[in-house]
């Protein structure tokens, strides 16, 4: 039965649904939901698999998941457990020193420096960069930034047109 292809149906409701959560932020709901409605079009699982990173029991385990429980059962759920301090901690302390007037341009590897320093908070650079994105915040932008435009000239560009 190696290879054989999914006879798994939609009705149009579920496939615009599945369509929406193959938008979705969250990358792990968007590859759900791309692997029904590729599994829909007649993919196999492990064409499916070797196109995601994912072995074809898990995108056959997706498939029951689906169908026993629609497109609810591919969204994600909230994480057990108690959320982490650290992480808290450290987006306080960034917003903190983003919301302050400065001519400082904050980079990611400038705000955990800086993080470090002010509240004692040794934080990777991409955990940083989720919790900010999540929050909407961002370093590179607000006071002490430069511009798109400034970012994009070059040193000699900005002094010939200055």
């Amino acid at each position: 039965m190696r290879g054989a292809k999914c006879a798994l149906s939609v009705t149009q409701e579920q496939q615009e649904a599945l369509e929406g959560l193959a938008r979705s932020l969250d990358r792990r709901e968007a590859d759900r939901a791309r692997t029904i409605l590729w599994s829909v079009d007649g993919q196999t699982g492990e064409m499916i698999g070797r196109r995601i990173g994912m072995r074809a029991d898990g995108v056959r385990r997706l498939r029951h998941l689906f169908v026993v429980g629609g497109v609810e059962a591919l969204r994600a759920r909230p994480r057990t457990g108690r959320p982490g301090a650290k992480g808290v901690a450290a987006l306080a302390c960034a917003t903190a020193i983003l919301s302050e007037p400065s001519e400082t341009i904050w980079t990611l590897p400038r705000l955990k420096a800086e993080i470090a320093r002010r509240c004692g908070i040794a934080i990777s650079l991409s955990r940083l960069s989720i919790l900010l994105r999540k929050k909407g915040a961002s370093p590179g932008v607000g006071h002490g930034t430069r511009s798109g435009a400034a970012r994009m000239e070059t040193p000699s560009s900005a002094r010939a047109s200055g």
